[in-house]
């Protein structure tokens, strides 16, 4: 039986993604070693730090002791200037950057214009030895590029990848925008994935295997449902998945020990595809860890949710005008015909708030209403479960 029972504005609820990027700033990327020596020219007059001032330079530099590794790890983590400028603070970080795991964005941190960030980037992979922490690629325009973007993803500097954004800007929607099969050579030592706008490659994904995979996102996709079930089933570990208005399968079902956090959002609108298929049913068939499951839109979502098994399931973020059925266990919460959808959110939130109110210690027991049909069969998704 459901004991507690909490209601989340909807901006909370679909703010979550933005709130979520904001901790999560994106890793930027690292200056060539020209930009890198123009930074380390002093001006004129001035002294070093710590000198003229009575003050000895041991005394201040209490980070240079710490050892290389943390040192490193530091540096892979700092924001491209700043990570690219710490080879001219001393002799002892003058080596860091190269020993440090490569940490590349190809964004507007690394140039404003995108064409110098084409010329940037072979230079830094070649300066670099490796191996790398994350490489993103967010919105580059494919044109006649798609050689020279495939041979940056086979740079040696890159082994070892644990993060990678790859997404295309579509500038025509009539051309095919393809996933570089060199994109997917990182796969047995992903942590996190992130590919948007392109067509993932249906031949590749039954081989595909992410053994430390804990974070997909799906942006846009165009992937068909034999190759999207493949690509799952080769994620032993994962944890998160956000699949955002992608297109080409109709019918997902979930079967995962570990996943933990499923988003979803269905675009009405198929720019990229003249007969495109958008995902109408969604099936957990079997999630022991699955806690939330959230709609990123307020507008689109699948037509069916069907959750068979959940047991940890708290929070269903499902204010989804699209979704016309939910099922939990064997309780169906269905529009009715000649509603809109958004009464489903209604009958729920009926549903849960009378059934909180039986558990609690408020309801006289030979008063409360007889739910007990209802609520055995809800028995097992989580002991505070949120509908938002």
């Amino acid at each position: 039986m459901f004991t507690r029972l909490f209601f989340w504005p909807e901006k909370m609820l679909f703010g979550w993604k933005e709130e979520l990027q904001k901790t999560r700033r994106p890793i930027a990327s690292h200056f060539p070693m020209e930009v890198v020596a123009a930074a380390g020219k002093k001006r004129k007059g001035q002294e070093p730090l710590g000198i003229g001032n009575g003050v000895s330079e041991s005394s201040l530099d209490l980070i240079s002791r710490l050892p290389d590794e943390v040192l490193g790890t530091v540096i892979s983590l700092l924001p491209t200037k700043a990570g690219a400028r710490t080879q001219i603070l001393s002799r002892r970080w003058r080596p860091l950057w190269r020993a440090a795991p490569l940490n590349l964005g190809v964004d507007s941190d690394l140039s404003g214009q995108e064409r110098k960030r084409i010329i940037f980037v072979p230079k830094i992979l070649s300066d670099h030895p490796g191996p790398a922490r994350r490489f993103a690629l967010p919105g580059i325009r494919l044109r006649d590029r798609y050689a020279r973007i495939d041979g940056w993803l086979r740079s040696r500097a890159l082994t070892g990848l644990r993060e990678i954004e790859f997404r295309y800007e579509i500038e025509n929607s009539q051309l095919p925008y393809p996933l570089p099969p060199s994109a997917l050579r990182f796969a047995p030592t992903l942590c996190v994935a992130d590919f948007g706008n392109c067509d993932f490659p249906r031949e590749m994904a039954p081989l595909l295997k992410f053994p430390c995979l804990k974070q997909l996102t799906l942006y846009k996709v165009i992937v068909l449902e034999d190759a999207l079930h493949s690509l799952l089933c080769g994620c032993p570990v994962l944890e998160s998945l956000l699949l955002y208005d992608n297109f080409g399968f109709g019918r997902l079902r979930i079967n995962s020990p570990t996943l933990r956090s499923i988003g979803i959002s269905v675009s009405c609108f198929g720019e990229r595809v003249e007969n495109h298929t958008k995902l109408q049913y969604l099936i957990v068939e079997d999630a022991p860890c699955l806690e939330r499951l959230l709609s990123l839109s307020p507008y689109n979502g699948p037509a069916t949710i069907r959750v068979v098994r959940a047991p940890k399931l708290e929070i269903l973020g499902l204010r989804s005008n699209d979704i016309t059925r939910l099922d939990l266990g064997t309780t169906v919460f269905q529009v009715p015909a000649g509603f809109s959808s958004s009464i489903l959110s209604y009958i729920l939130d009926l549903y849960l708030l009378v059934t909180n109110f039986c558990a609690s210690d408020s309801c006289p027991e030979n008063d409360c209403p007889k739910l007990d049909n209802l609520d055995a069969h809800c028995k097992g998704f989580g002991p505070w479960l949120l509908w938002a």
